[in-house]
């Protein structure tokens, strides 16, 4: 006949593992979700921005499903989507998170609180129209590459002359580039100006916003920081190969490059 202790023994035994087991299921549960919500907090995410009107919202749609549809008018608010990312083989590298961000200027803040997290910056411009509207564009790029979190963790950005097949009328990416160059080197110094001479709000966005890399006494040069910002010209309404140089540049992205 078995002893008292020995069926104490056995009875606890019977207890502890059910216990036991629902710990190790609890635990083996919370490693999965940390897991899955880490992947999707560092999901890839590339904004297209710039100026209202320069093309952004039929990028978003060229990429997104590969036509412009019937076309697009301007965006007050985010057109937001995954999506698959193909190698030049046509073979999947995965997917990553696009944001078309609307343009108007009353939606700085929109901008600010995407560029915090963003892992890549797609700026869009009008070709076409550069010249009537540097001031504009100048002013859309600056708060994207003085942005501190882009500053700091050096986020590529791809500056997109759109609308290239407009030929007569587009400008060329040498052009564009040069007229940015001058603008932003306009408007740092008019910002330096200001903040010397008291104004307190120029003297509080000087401490904080700055282009990457820039020189006190020396003109703004794309070429201090080559190697984060590109350029190309593209035509979102023809896409196709029209747009590769996008494709490519998301490429790099996803390939870490």
């Amino acid at each position: 006949m078995p002893s008292s202790n020995s069926i104490s023994s056995s009875s606890s035994s019977s207890n502890i593992t059910p216990i036991f087991l629902t710990f190790v299921l609890g635990f083996a549960l919370l490693v999965i979700y940390y897991l899955f919500v880490r992947r999707q907090k560092q999901r890839s995410t590339v904004l297209l921005v710039g100026p209202s009107g320069s093309g952004k919202t039929t990028l978003f749609l060229q990429l997104r499903d590969g036509s412009a549809h019937l076309g697009t008018v301007a965006s007050m608010q985010e057109n937001e989507a995954d999506i698959a990312v193909l190698s030049s083989k046509a073979k999947p590298l995965g997917s990553l998170h696009l944001v078309d961000v609307p343009g108007h200027p009353r939606l700085t803040h929109t901008l600010e609180r995407y560029l915090a997290t963003a892992s890549a910056v797609i700026f869009v411009l009008d070709s076409t129209d550069v010249s009537p509207h540097r001031s504009e564009a100048a002013e859309a790029l600056f708060e994207v590459l003085a942005h501190p979190q882009i500053t700091r963790r050096r986020t590529k950005v791809l500056v997109l002359c759109n609308k290239s097949d407009l030929e007569l009328q587009a400008h060329s990416v040498e052009f564009v580039i040069r007229t940015l160059e001058k603008q932003l080197e306009a408007m740092r110094r008019t910002r330096a100006t200001l903040a010397a001479a008291g104004d307190s709000a120029a003297l509080r966005e000087s401490n904080i916003k700055e282009l990457p890399n820039a020189v006190p006494d020396k003109p703004f040069s794309f070429a201090a920081i080559k190697g984060q910002v590109f350029f190309a010209a593209v035509s979102s309404t023809k896409g196709g190969a029209s747009i590769d140089p996008v494709q490519e540049f998301i490429r790099a992205q996803m390939l870490g490059n």
